[in-house]
């Protein structure tokens, strides 16, 4: 979804804002186009909104938004303070937020953070209770036991020096604090098909997922063991995305015809109202979601989107 901090902004075809522009051939697209990178090339809080409503349309989106839901519900958040790193349009911020807590939020773009500003201003949250960090995550300063809860979704897969990004979750997070991360999985079956085509037919042995700016793939062992390494334990998981659905050629039977829009009915109406316009095909190939089983093992470890929470010791 959204490029986050310490994004790799050189590549082989250039920076990350020419790519924003021109997405290499065959990476993913939701259904208005984008690839993620395009809120990294743009220089407008207005511009981050609309491309924050054309991210969070389609049965993907509606899958990892009930993903991430399902490991932050329990969560008390009221007056705890979450760190939010790459927080994009704000859509989770302003749920944080309703939720009570106090939010900062950490983004390599000033755009990025006056919008997510301007959106919690707009539905009339008090401006205290948002504070905005510029840099990379990894290694911009913030206090010890900065927060009660460290929320990163599609993060942790753009930042460049992994080794300094789990030191500073373990460093930020408070004793008994929770960490949530959402990255993709290369144990999955969508990782089997495209990794196959991407990397064996293709030769592009670097491919690392949809986003072109991706460094790396994690799944469920890897995670256990940075998490476990950095003092966290409960780990719990869940997963999204089960049946490869947008591969080429089957992406027209997971279209939807009618969606709400997340910034103007909130992630709780939207993740209910979406579900009524589901047809056979969406309930299918939302099986997993729908039933809760991507929240049981195994399929908690098996899904193209991998999400895990974490209590600090």
């Amino acid at each position: 979804m959204h490029v986050s901090a310490s994004v790799a902004v050189k590549t082989a075809q250039g920076d990350i804002g020419s790519l924003g522009r021109h997405a290499p051939e065959g990476h993913f697209k939701n259904e208005t186009g984008e690839t993620g990178v395009e809120f990294y090339d743009t220089r407008s809080a207005e511009r981050v909104l609309e491309l924050g409503r054309q991210r969070m349309r389609g049965l993907y989106a509606w899958q990892r938004a009930v993903q991430a839901w399902s490991l932050i519900k329990d969560i008390d958040f009221r007056g705890k303070t979450v760190l939010e790193v790459g927080p994009g349009a704000g859509d989770w911020t302003v749920e944080f937020l309703r939720a009570g807590a106090r939010v900062v939020i950490v983004d390599i773009s000033p755009a990025i953070l006056e919008a997510v500003q301007m959106r919690a201003a707009g539905l009339g949250f008090d401006a205290g209770r948002v504070h905005t960090v510029q840099g990379d995550f990894a290694t911009v300063h913030l206090p010890e036991g900065a927060c009660h809860v460290l929320f990163a979704k599609d993060v942790i897969e753009h930042i460049r020096d992994e080794s300094a990004m789990w030191q500073s979750i373990a460093r930020v997070v408070r004793p008994s604090g929770h960490v949530v991360l959402a990255t993709q999985n290369n144990h999955s079956l969508n990782f089997a098909i495209e990794g196959l085509r991407r990397r064996v037919l293709q030769g592009r042995g670097e491919w690392c997922g949809w986003d072109p700016t991706h460094l790396r793939f994690y799944n469920a062992p890897r995670l256990s063991i940075n998490l476990k390494d950095h003092g966290f334990t409960e780990i719990i998981f869940s997963g999204a995305y089960y049946f490869p659905y947008r591969l080429r050629g089957f992406r027209r039977f997971a279209a939807l015809a009618r969606q709400p829009d997340v910034q103007a009915v909130g992630m709780r109406r939207f993740l209910r109202l979406t579900r009524t316009h589901f047809n056979t095909m969406h309930q299918v190939f939302a099986i997993f979601e729908l039933t809760g089983l991507n929240a049981a093992w195994p399929f908690t470890r098996l899904g193209w989107s991998i999400a895990v929470r974490a209590r600090r010791r």
